[in-house]
């Protein structure tokens, strides 16, 4: 059980963070209006979908890019880059990380959880 405190942690924050983060009528608390704007730009969109799109069929990444993403930031900005582009709202996609990360350690079998003893 102790090696799943963090990711059932992780899970129950980013569950309850998603449920709970609404006012009173029911709308999503917004703490980052003019950054969520900036991120919806186009420009910024479309960057980022292109560079989560760098390992298909397309064309081949670069070393350099596939030697970033394999550290903890560049996989950390790519699991909240994915959640903020399912739902563009900086606070749900903060959540949605936590609860994705926490799922996929809960998910893990012991043994996939001794090879990956970390969430990323």
């Amino acid at each position: 059980m102790r090696d799943l405190a963090l990711p059932l942690a992780f899970t129950v924050v980013g569950a309850l963070g998603i449920l709970t983060m609404r006012d009173a009528s029911g709308t999503n608390i917004n703490f980052f209006p003019g950054l969520e704007n900036r991120f919806r730009d186009p420009l910024i969109l479309g960057i980022l979908s292109l560079l989560l799109t760098r390992t298909s069929a397309v064309t081949e990444a670069p070393r350099r890019l596939t030697a970033i993403m394999q550290t903890v930031p560049a996989r950390i900005f790519l699991i909240f880059t994915l959640s903020f582009l399912a739902n563009p709202d900086i606070e749900n996609a903060v959540f949605l990380s936590f609860l994705f990360m926490g799922l996929i350690q809960l998910l893990r079998t012991k043994d996939e959880r001794e090879r990956h003893p970390y969430i990323l």
